[in-house]
This record gives C-alpha cells, sequence and structure tokens, in this order.
C-alpha cells in the first residue's frame, strides 16, 4: 500500500526525475514540502538526496526498530540501508 505522507525510516518510491521507480528509505523530514532519502549505495546516509514530498510515494512498511533509531540518531551505516531494502525488495517479491 502506497501513500503520499512520508514518515522517517518508511520505504519510499521515487516517482519523479531521473531516479523514478528507484526505493529509498526516509532518513530525515525537511519539512512538509521536502525530506531527505538514501538507499545504502548509490546515495550514501553521508550525502543522502533531498527530494519533494510530492514526488515520492510512501509505503506503508517501516525498517526495523533498532534501524529506525540508529536512522534518528544519525549513526545508521550504509550496508544496514541496503540490506532492508533488499529484504523489502524480497518480501515484495513474495506477495
Amino acid at each position: 500500500m502506497l501513500s503520499t505522507i512520508p514518515t522517517l525510516g518508511c520505504f519510499a518510491l521515487s516517482t519523479q526525475g531521473r531516479d523514478k521507480g528507484s526505493l529509498y528509505i526516509i532518513v530525515k523530514i525537511i519539512d512538509h514540502d521536502f525530506c531527505l532519502v538514501a538507499d545504502g549505495r548509490v546515495r550514501k546516509m553521508q550525502n543522502p538526496k533531498k527530494k519533494r514530498v510530492k514526488h515520492l510515494k510512501a509505503c506503508q512498511e517501516f525498517v526495523s526498530a533498532a534501524l529506525l533509531a540508529k536512522i534518528a540518531d544519525g549513526t545508521a551505516v550504509d550496508n544496514e540501508l541496503h540490506k532492508a531494502l533488499l529484504a523489502y525488495r524480497q518480501k515484495c517479491l513474495k506477495d
């Protein structure tokens, strides 16, 4: 299920731009128009992508509670983000 309201730690699908169709994790919400997203490979935690909220479809699924706490603290590692995205993709393929 997809919605347009982003929340910290949720998976989001890009709907516009060169990265259209890419899956990200929301790592910071700047304001009601913009948020920062990362995937752990192309967009790392040190250099997240600034995206408009209207150009994202936020999924109802979230990362684990431990990873969410690390994202909120800013101590999340890129490898952890990438593993979470891989697990989410595998789960979606099974459904």
